[in-house]
C-alpha cells in the first residue's frame, strides 16, 4: 500500500518510527494532524490552502512528520506547507503514545524537514 506521497506504507510502528533516520542532536520529530473538514487540492507548491468552493481530498486520518529544531520551527514549516488547515501539533513521545492508545489508523502524508 502506497501513502499519499508515493512512498511505501508499512505497519503503523515502523511508519511513526523517528529512528528511522538519525537525526542531529539539535533537531527533533514533531507531527502534524488533520481533522474531518481538512482536504488537500494537490502537491503542487502553494496549492495546499483551500477555499470554501473548492473540493479536495480529505486529510482526516492522516500526519505529517517534521524534522526540526524546535516546535516553533516545526509550525512554521508546516504552516509554509498546509497554511492553517491542520489540527494538532504533537511531539514525538505524545504521538507515539497517542498512536498506541488510539482506536484510529492513521496514515503518513509525507515528511517535511524545517
Amino acid at each position: 500500500m502506497k501513502d499519499l506521497d508515493g512512498s511505501d506504507n508499512e505497519i503503523a510502528e515502523h511508519v511513526i518510527n523517528p529512528n528511522e533516520e538519525e537525526l542531529p542532536e539539535e533537531e527533533s520529530v514533531w507531527y502534524f494532524t488533520f481533522g474531518v473538514g481538512h482536504k488537500l487540492i494537490s502537491y503542487e507548491e502553494g496549492s495546499h490552502r483551500l477555499n470554501e468552493n473548492q473540493i479536495g481530498i480529505p486529510l482526516a486520518g492522516n500526519y505529517v512528520k517534521v524534522i526540526a529544531t524546535s516546535y516553533d520551527q516545526a509550525r512554521s514549516a508546516m504552516m509554509a506547507k498546509f497554511g492553517r488547515e491542520w489540527a494538532f501539533q504533537y511531539s514525538d513521545d505524545t504521538f507515539q503514545k497517542m498512536i498506541r492508545e488510539s482506536r484510529h489508523t492513521y496514515t503518513k502524508l509525507m515528511t517535511l524537514r524545517a
